[in-house]
């Protein structure tokens, strides 16, 4: 609509009292006229938006109901007849998948987790049985928990929570990754997982959070810790990263580590000709040498005090 300006733009009053009171009259019924049409203008864009939004709605609730009532159809028995009718029906109106979004999944994993879905582009997604896709995505091994969505007219959204790896558990020779809640990710670890601590051992799996949860207390160790083995599901050795391990008990393992911690930070054990740090005794620490420095301690005695002692003093 060509837009219209208020009369005092150019309205040209003439000379005198009585021109000048003209003026005035005929600019208050030019600017009335221009309101009154703006208004009706403005009036009739606001209609023309409304009706195209109710159109819309309308239009979206058709579908809505049609999708609802064809997926009701096709839960029917013997429904092939049904299926065979509803393909080029949907592509007719325009519900059919073109898109699918994954989301919460790494790249590497999307192919595995669409294979597992079934779901194709292309297909009406009235079609599509979301629960069962819904149960197989749950169902992959790194796979924590997932929801799909499907987004008329065309769209089907899946949402993965993944398993975090925490650990690599090895048991009879097998090693798998696991999360913290000792749940398989993959039982094929590759270099992605080399920085991850093992643990190895009947029910190592699922002992494993509560045992780094200690251990994390004590960085210095946690650290040095090359991987942990469960003995008897009972209590835990520890290899260290200098080939030390040290025996912890079945009872106490907080005060056993804080007791490695103070060792280490005094005496720097670790890194100590020595092969075995035994901490399952409350009131004292063991500790092995390696043959050769128990070799070098005996000799050292023998020089001491004359004689053979075999590592005891005379």
């Amino acid at each position: 609509m060509p837009s219209l300006k208020p009369a005092q733009h150019f309205a040209r009053p003439k000379t005198g009292v009585g021109g000048r009171q003209q003026a005035r009259a005929y600019v208050r019924v030019w600017n009335t006229i221009y309101t009154s049409i703006n208004n009706t203008h403005n009036w009739a864009l606001a209609a023309a938006r409304y009706h195209a939004r109710a159109r819309n709605c309308i239009a979206l609730m058709f579908v809505s109901v049609l999708a609802y009532a064809l997926h009701i159809a096709i839960q029917m028995p013997n429904n092939d007849a049904v299926r065979a009718w509803l393909w080029p029906a949907a592509e007719t109106i325009g519900l059919t998948i073109k898109t699918v979004e994954i989301q919460g999944y790494r790249q590497d994993s999307e192919i595995a987790l669409k294979a597992a879905a079934h779901v194709e582009t292309g297909m009406p997604i009235f079609l599509m049985d979301v629960q069962s896709v819904q149960a197989r995505i749950a169902a992959l091994p790194g796979v924590k928990m997932a929801s799909v969505q499907t987004l008329l007219p065309n769209t089907v959204r899946i949402l993965v929570e993944e398993r975090e790896p925490f650990a690599i558990w090895q048991q009879r020779g097998e090693r798998a990754v696991i999360d913290e809640d000792g749940e398989i990710i993959t039982r094929a670890p590759d270099d992605r997982y080399r920085n991850l601590p093992m643990v190895v051992g009947q029910g190592a799996d699922k002992a494993a959070i509560a045992f780094f949860a200690e251990l994390d207390r004590y960085p210095e160790i946690r650290k040095r810790a090359k991987y942990a083995i469960y003995v008897a599901e009972r209590r835990w050795n520890l290899t260290l990263s200098e080939g030390v391990d040290v025996k912890l008990p079945a009872t106490g393992l907080r005060e056993a580590l804080a007791d490695l911690d103070k060792i280490q930070r005094e005496y720097n054990v670790a890194d100590k000709d020595i092969t075995t740090i035994d901490l399952r005794f409350s009131d004292r620490v063991i500790v092995r040498l390696s043959d050769s420095a128990a070799q070098h301690r005996q000799e050292q005695l023998k020089n001491r005090f004359g004689k053979k002692t075999n590592g005891k003093p005379a």
